[in-house]
């Protein structure tokens, strides 16, 4: 419902764009030009029509390949995200995951509310890691490499 709802939203952005766009081609175009601005906006403005055509289509494969079209990162840039197939399997080194192998930075609770922080690992210090759930780029992690922990990694 929610993948929907922000589909129905980027149609009226994209609607509201090419209604301003057109208006303000007309004014642009008839303006005396000094600096070759007028290309430039153009050339941006078919940029942004490219990018409002094709989202339906970018949506629509999205989900059918078992996908979430959702905000990522802190700007929350709309990106498909698709689960791997082995995420959350044990693992010592990406070359056996899908993605990437990685501590499990989980929080784990109990039936009871007794919750257990991870471990912050050091570099170098040996562990077992598990395979990164989907292809989401963004949040905190330690990448696991020969069985050994990387630093930590943030992307934003």
């Amino acid at each position: 419902m929610q993948q929907f709802g922000a589909h129905k939203f980027s149609m009226i952005l994209c609607e509201c764009y090419v209604f301003l766009s057109n208006r303000l081609c007309a004014w642009f175009l008839k303006r005396p030009i000094m600096i070759n601005y007028r290309d430039i906006f153009l050339g941006v403005l078919a940029l942004l029509t490219v990018s409002c055509a094709g989202l339906p289509d970018k949506q629509q494969g999205c989900l059918s390949k078992g996908g979430d079209w959702r905000g990522v990162c802190l700007v929350q840039r709309e990106q498909c995200v698709i689960p791997y197939s082995d995420g959350g399997k044990e693992c010592s080194d990406s070359s056996e995951c899908e993605g990437r192998c990685l501590a499990d930075l989980t929080t784990k609770c109990t039936e009871s509310a007794e919750c257990i922080e991870p471990k912050i690992l050091q570099p170098g210090e040996e562990v077992r890691g598990i395979c990164q759930r989907d292809n989401d780029p963004c949040g905190s992690f330690i990448v696991i490499k020969n069985g050994r922990a990387e630093p930590v990694l943030h992307r934003d």
